[in-house]
């Protein structure tokens, strides 16, 4: 939750350096400036423990630096179904590997974004107004 890294000795030097490369990734999305840091760093924990969403895009992200920086660019797709496949979160229901995990499911959280329009706790609305567009009329052929 804040930042701190801690890898076991007991795996070959290539699952270390994407292990590092993960976590180190993790690191860097934590808060650092000390004002409200707190606040901030336990909005974030909140976040990644609350939304199916968040988690995956903070796993992909790390997972998919991990294994591109370790293996190369064939390892992309192998770092983007990461959360997945390791249970970090489902597709259409809440939670994951860890009972305290929650959340509704990627695809429900990501279409009540796009629908619903929250971001951030802050709503907002998109409204469309027809428009009354001229009708240009075809002449009927002879």
């Amino acid at each position: 939750m804040w930042g701190d890294i801690a890898i076991s000795t007991h795996s070959s030097a290539n699952d270390r350096a994407v292990i590092l490369l993960h976590e180190r990734v993790h690191q860097f999305l934590v808060p650092k400036l000390y004002v409200l840091r707190e606040y901030r760093v336990s909005n974030r924990a909140a976040s990644y423990l609350r939304s199916s969403l968040y988690r995956y895009i903070e796993e992909a992200l790390a997972e998919t630096v991990a294994q591109v920086g370790v293996y190369g660019i064939r390892q992309f797709l192998t770092g983007i179904r990461f959360p997945i496949q390791n249970g970090y979160m489902f597709l259409t229901q809440g939670g994951g590997h860890y009972p305290y995990f929650t959340g509704s499911g990627v695809i429900i959280e990501a279409a009540g974004l796009l629908f619903n329009g929250m971001v951030s706790g802050i709503a907002f609305e998109l409204r469309f107004q027809p428009a009354n567009v001229p009708v240009r009329e075809i002449p009927a052929e002879k």
